[in-house]
Order: C-alpha cells, then structure tokens, then sequence
C-alpha cells in the first residue's frame, strides 16, 4: 500500500524527525501516529467515573454535614442571573 505525501511542510517534518532518529520516513511516520493515537485514547468510562466520584466526595468533605448535598436546579438558575 502507498501513500502519497503532497505536502511540503509535512514532506520536511517527516525528513528532519528520520534524521534525527535515525529512523526510516516509514517508521517515523509510524511511530508518530502511535503516539497520537495513545495520546487521543479516551481513558475507560467507568475509570473516570470513578475518579469523578472520588474527587466528588473529597469536595463535599471540606463542608459541614449540613452544607453536603447538591445545589436544586433553582439554586444553580439563581446562581447565573
């Protein structure tokens, strides 16, 4: 399979990061791409619920017992008007 790069400003990126590394355009192209990939992955759903939770419940530990619950869909509406 190929792939045609017509782009002079990636051409270059590609030529100065392979001389660099020592690498192949392939492999610094593909190397490239893997880490843009992991770095775009979204964390698991039920992790970052999770870690939501648990700052949730450090928040609401820095108020008195009576102050601890969630503000009424009227109290957030006062809160912007």
């Amino acid at each position: 399979m190929s792939l045609n790069i017509k782009n002079e400003e990636v051409t270059r990126l590609v030529e100065e990061v392979a001389a660099a590394t020592g690498e192949t355009k392939t492999e610094a192209i593909r190397k490239a791409l893997e880490e843009r990939k992991q770095r775009l992955a979204l964390p698991d759903r039920s992790a970052a619920e999770e870690r939501f939770r648990l700052a949730q419940q450090e928040f609401f530990a820095k108020f008195p017992p009576s102050e601890r619950k969630m503000p009424t869909r009227d109290e957030m509406d006062a809160l912007f008007e």
